[in-house]
């Protein structure tokens, strides 16, 4: 059984995916021993061109395209390790952050003060980082800090924290969703401030949903889901000040 299951729903678009694998197999090793890959094959691409003849990469192909929640969900029940890292198919890791999966695992072994965490992810170019910036005044040691948003674009999960992917809130709605669920259960957050992750956009996500993707629409709809989930209290205790339907 593999300590950590890499779990990658797939879009259409073969540059991206080469450049998400082709980055974390050169950033990480382990790769056979105790890091395996799953991928959701959503679009029915040759799987050859996807394994690369690696046994350690597993590929899943659904019988329609699943969105991203969905084909996340689906790999998470067939992983078996005790650790998930969760990875968009338009993520990408520069050199500098070699190691990182080790590192995330080391953070995630960590007992820092009032529980123990859940979730650790990367800096990446997005809204986590600015939502988490007061915090960035605190570290826990180690280029480390709680933060109360990440990103599930690129993240290590504890699966005994999460037995089963959340799928209630479905895609847009996935950080807050997650990070609030775990949160709410008494579990860290933790950012890695020492790894940096590329975010291209245009994967798995925006293929499986088409026009729906980023809409107006659909973030309305996501606002009322999250405040009915939630409620309005719950929401500002994480995300405060931040208006979700606006993106500001």
């Amino acid at each position: 059984m593999s300590l950590v299951d890499v779990v990658i729903p797939l879009g259409k678009r073969q540059e991206l995916i080469n450049a998400c694998l082709f980055s974390l197999l050169k950033t990480n090793s382990g790769f056979g021993k105790y890091v395996s890959i799953i991928l959701v094959n959503n679009f029915g691409l040759e799987e050859k061109s996807l394994t690369g003849g690696n046994d350690f990469i597993k590929v899943i192909t659904p019988p329609s395209p699943l969105s991203g929640a969905f084909a996340t969900a689906l790999a998470w029940e067939q992983s078996t390790a005790p650790y998930i890292l969760k990875l968009d198919d338009d993520t990408s890791f520069p050199d500098c952050a070699e190691g990182f999966i080790h590192r995330f695992l080391y953070l995630m072994e960590r007992r820092f003060p009032g529980g123990e965490t859940a979730m650790v992810g990367p800096i990446m170019p997005a809204a986590s980082v600015e939502q988490s910036h007061e915090y960035f005044n605190h570290p826990i040691g180690g280029g480390a800090c709680k933060v109360p948003i990440l990103f599930t674009s690129c993240a290590l999960f504890r699966k005994a924290a999460m037995p089963h992917w959340l799928t209630d809130i479905d895609n847009k709605g996935d950080d807050y969703n997650v990070c609030i669920t775990l949160q709410e259960k008494g579990w860290h957050l933790v950012l890695d401030q020492r790894t940096f992750v590329n975010h291209h956009g245009g994967g798995n996500y925006r293929e499986a949903m088409g026009e729906y993707y980023h809409s107006k629409q659909q973030a309305d709809e996501t606002q009322k889901a999250l405040l009915d989930k939630f409620g309005e209290i719950i929401l500002k205790k994480y995300i405060a000040g931040y208006n979700y339907a606006e993106g500001k």
